[in-house]
Parts: C-alpha cells; structure tokens; sequence
C-alpha cells in the first residue's frame, strides 16, 4: 500500500514541478513589469508553492 502512495505523489509532484518551473522561467526571460496582474499572479504563484 505504501507504494501505491510514494508512485501517486510522484505522478502530481513531478508535472507540478515542471510547471512551476516553466512559470518561473518564463518570467526569468521576459522584462517584468509590476502591474496589479502581474503581482496577483506572481501571488498565485507563492501560494502554489507554499500551499502545495
């Protein structure tokens, strides 16, 4: 039983791993700048990672 816990955890831990660091990365390579969407969504993005 245990093992079908840690290969379940793994099939949502590694695509939202990739996400997060696609989301990251786009915002690495673009110019930022600080409108209220950008700040709701880099918001967004510290709750994903700190909820999760």
């Amino acid at each position: 039983m245990r093992i079908f816990f840690t290969i379940s955890t793994l099939i949502v831990a590694v695509p939202t791993g990739v996400k997060i660091f696609s989301w990251v990365a786009t915002m690495w390579g673009g110019k930022i700048r600080y409108t209220s969407a950008m700040l709701f969504a880099v918001g967004l993005l510290a709750m994903f990672v700190f909820g999760g």
